[in-house]
This record gives structure tokens, sequence and C-alpha cells, in this order.
């Protein structure tokens, strides 16, 4: 799942760049699928930065799974890092429209400057759809309180959610 950005231009430059990367790993990009969603109940800040939102396929690998599933990681770091970051003039502080919210063959991550009512009642119309179905559906509703909110830094993250206050050691051992 992925965040691109609402420019044209951009977020072309974007997908040719992440195949390039996924490509040089040794991965073929099948195609992109726009993600059906319907925004006309967002918030005027969530709508004025809303990002365009699409997903990537690949051809199958014999890699096994778990292989697999760490070359989704290194192509996600790798791509979101350096690759795109650069071809995007994308620096500390500056626009942040393009992210990877889940690179995987095992999860997806849907998530947005919503509430929790509107993720599934009509942004996503993925997950309103019966032949839609998963095993867990984690759902985290708290807004980034000492930074301004984003899309990119809505709930859940890639692999938890959690409301960032987990600053120690001691936070995270208990």
């Amino acid at each position: 799942m992925f965040f691109l950005p609402a420019s044209e231009s951009r977020r072309e430059q974007s997908k040719i760049v992440f195949t390039k990367v996924a490509e040089s790993l040794g991965h073929t990009v099948l195609g992109w699928r726009m993600v059906p969603t319907d925004n006309s109940g967002l918030g005027k800040s969530a709508l004025q930065i809303e990002p365009v939102i699409e997903q990537v396929f690949f051809t199958p690998t014999p890699r096994s799974k778990a292989d697999f599933e760490q070359q989704m990681y290194i192509l996600r770091g790798v791509s979101m890092v350096v690759a795109i970051r650069a071809a995007l003039n994308l620096q500390h502080g500056g626009v942040r429209d393009f992210y990877i919210c889940s690179l995987s063959s095992r999860t997806v991550v849907y998530k947005g400057q919503l509430k929790p009512n509107q993720l599934k009642e009509y942004y996503y119309a993925d997950l309103g759809t019966e032949r839609f179905t998963s095993y867990m559906a984690l759902i985290h509703s708290r807004f980034s309180t000492n930074t301004f909110p984003s899309w990119d830094r809505a709930q859940p993250m890639r692999v938890l959610g959690h409301n960032g206050e987990i600053n120690t050691l001691r936070g995270n051992v208990n």
C-alpha cells in the first residue's frame, strides 16, 4: 500500500524509480492498482494533503516466503530512504508525498488521516466488500499530539500501533 504524490509527474517518477529499485533486487513489477477511496467525508486539512493511494504487484519468485518478506523489507527501505527521496528531492522537513504503508505478501496496512468509523464505512471501499477477508484487524485511533497530523504519521505504523510514547528501554520492556 503506497501513498503517492498528488502530482501526476511526481507520482509517475516515484513509480519508475521504485520499479527500477525492485528490478535491481530481482523482482518484476506486474502493475499498479489504484485503491478505490471516497474522500467526501474528509476534513479540510486531511483533504488538502490527501495522497493518491495505490498497490503494487510483483511476479512470483522462487524464493521462500521468509526470503521474499525479507526482500520486501529491504526494497521498502532502499526505495523509501534512498532512491525515491533523492529522485523527488525530498529533504528532511520538506514535502512528504511518498510513503510505503506496507509492502508484504502477508499484510496490508490501510491507514489515513481518518476517524476509525471512516476507515471501513466509506473511505476504503475494499474493506466493505464481501470478497475481502482477514484473520485479524488492528485499529488505532489516536492522532499525533506533538507533531502536525499527516497521512504517513497516522496509526497503525507498518508493524504495530502505539501512541508514540515509548521513550525508554524500560517502557519497551514493560
